[in-house]
């Protein structure tokens, strides 16, 4: 009984910080997703991070919500609301995201930080079996983990995809390149 209030306060806690937004819980942490952006210092200048909600295409999974974090990062995740586009698959968040800008190294960063459960629960799980031999069934939850990872790493490389169409040169509207306009009138 005392490893099912453990699993319970773990993932009791982990949803509470998520929800609060706390820097340092998507800040600290395992990263499980690593993708490096070259950004000159002119192109970062062009970037509206804040609008990347907005700019990530509409997933068939879950959507994510993005907020910045006090130390200018932006944080994501995916949303606990309903899907708005119509029925939403869910399932089981492997990763909290960050994507944060390194001027230092001309580069912008999408970071996938593991969850904290998601290395609990094995542990949790692998003390039950051991105290409870017929709950051996419940080491297959690492299994749905590890799907969990490639459908969420699917899902982080379409915000990739948003901070590269913003660092680009050219203005897109409905997928199709349109010129850049400079500060002279046309006749």
């Amino acid at each position: 009984m005392p490893l099912v209030f453990a699993l319970a306060a773990t993932i009791i806690i982990e949803y509470y910080l998520q929800l609060r937004w706390s820097p340092g819980y998507f800040v600290t942490g395992l990263r499980l997703f690593n993708v490096r952006i070259p950004a000159p210092k002119a192109a970062r200048e062009r970037m509206a991070l804040n609008s990347l909600e907005r700019d990530v295409a509409p997933l068939t999974w879950l959507d994510f919500v993005f907020k910045t974090l006090p130390d200018g990062r932006i944080g994501f995740r995916e949303s606990f609301a309903p899907g708005v586009t119509g029925p939403m698959r869910r399932y089981y968040p492997v990763m909290r995201g960050l994507v944060e800008v390194d001027e230092r190294r001309n580069e912008i960063r999408v970071v996938g930080v593991c969850n904290w459960n998601v290395l609990i629960i094995p542990f949790i799980l692998l003390a039950g079996v051991v105290f409870r031999p017929g709950a051996t069934p419940l080491l297959l939850l690492p299994v749905v983990f590890v799907i969990g990872y490639f459908i969420q790493r699917k899902a982080y490389f379409k915000v990739v995809e948003a901070v590269k169409a913003q660092l680009s040169d050219d203005i897109r509207i409905n997928g199709f390149p349109q010129p850049r306009r400079t500060g002279s009138v046309d006749a």
